[in-house]
């Protein structure tokens, strides 16, 4: 199975209005076409998964934009609320015409988990005591697993970025520990890569669509490198092949 997973849009309503983070302003549309038009050129992906932060506006019309912007992907996409979305209007707004807002599908011997990690008003992340119930049950499959979150479970060595990762993560750890057949937990947020393996898992931070953060940095700052996504191919024995891919500097 071969996954195209792209994170941190930041769309705003207006096509002109930009992200100024970080000493640095972004025209997050523009970033986001052309991110598109490297992604249609991957050959047989099967689907896409989007990792949170899909609006920087929470705005029922930005939602609508978005959904027809996604759709002329012609792929199945899977999208997950970031903390600047509003999950309400993305189970809305993204749930039709071949994008969806679900807990799990299962494809070629392997289950991907969906958890939304997202909390009103908030910028870390965070689990409820139900949905870890929940992941329990989910994990309790014969098929190997991929797990798919916008916040970072684990540390990523950026003092300022760990410090919104996901909070009290420890239940999450101690049900993840329980299940051998976790091969890989993705996430965005971090606008930056990582790549980690922790006790048989491997942990895959993505890079934004729009602007990067420097790593292991003690206060936010932002990269050069330019936007860009993620490819990973499931193998059906459950290895897993991975790698970054970003766009050409304009």
């Amino acid at each position: 199975m071969k996954i195209i997973q792209i994170s941190d849009l930041h769309l705003f309503e207006s096509k002109n209005d930009t992200l100024n983070f970080a000493e640095t302003s972004v025209n997050t549309y523009q970033t986001f076409q052309t991110v598109s038009h490297y992604v249609k050129q991957e050959n047989d992906t099967d689907l896409i998964i989007v990792t949170g932060d899909i609006t920087q506006e929470p705005t029922k019309k930005n939602y609508q934009q978005t959904a027809e912007l996604l759709q002329e992907f012609s792929l199945p996409i899977y999208c997950l609320a970031g903390n600047h979305d509003n999950p309400e209007y993305l189970q809305r707004f993204l749930n039709s015409d071949g994008i969806h807002s679900t807990d799990y599908i299962d494809k070629d011997n392997w289950r991907i988990i969906f958890l939304d990690t997202s909390k009103p008003e908030r910028p870390d992340g965070h689990l409820s005591k139900a949905q870890l119930i929940q992941l329990d049950e989910f994990l309790k499959t014969d098929a190997h697993v991929l797990i798919a979150m916008h916040h970072h479970p684990i540390p990523i060595h950026s003092e300022w970025m760990d410090s919104i990762r996901l909070q009290q993560s420890e239940g999450f750890l101690n049900i993840i520990k329980q299940h051998s057949n976790i091969k890989a937990i993705i996430f965005g947020h971090i606008h930056q890569e990582f790549d980690e393996t922790h006790n048989g898992i491997r942990y895959l931070g993505n890079i934004s669509t729009c602007l990067q953060f420097n790593s292991r940095q003690t206060n936010i700052s932002a990269s050069e490198l330019t936007p860009g996504y993620r490819k990973i191919k499931l193998n059906s024995d459950g290895s897993i092949k991975t790698s970054i891919h970003h766009t050409k500097k304009q």
